[in-house]
């Protein structure tokens, strides 16, 4: 279901039809252009990609990340799908107003949120 007071794309080869409340691209540049277009006509301000792990690798390799949000947990699970590695000389960690800096804890677990910023384009 759509998040609300936004505008959702799913990015899907395989999808035939779009769910409903959401657009569809084929492909994470056609999602770029789809997007590009509601950035121009002042629908969208911010961009936020939220997975899986070919787009995140697809959207750091782009050029066009310019910010992380990132949690880390710090407990092993048995997964076999990760948030790739990100070259910290490009992007570095920064404060942000309304992100903790404090470990948090939930369900006896321990995570971090973090926010890195791109320094280079």
């Amino acid at each position: 279901r759509p998040l609300s007071d936004r505008i959702n794309v799913v990015v899907s080869k395989t999808l035939t039809e779009v769910p409903e409340g959401h657009h569809m691209a084929t492909s994470f540049t056609a999602a770029l252009q789809l997007l590009q277009t509601l950035v121009d006509s002042g629908k969208v301000d911010k961009v936020f990609l939220v997975g899986g792990a070919q787009l995140y690798r697809e959207a750091l390799e782009s050029g066009h990340c310019t910010r992380i949000y990132l949690t880390e947990i710090d407990a092993d699970f048995e997964c076999d799908v990760f948030f790739p590695e990100f070259d910290t000389s490009v992007f570095c960690p920064i404060e942000e107003e309304g992100v903790p800096q404090e470990p948090q804890q939930e369900g006896g677990i321990t995570y971090r949120f973090r926010v890195y910023e791109c320094v280079q384009n």
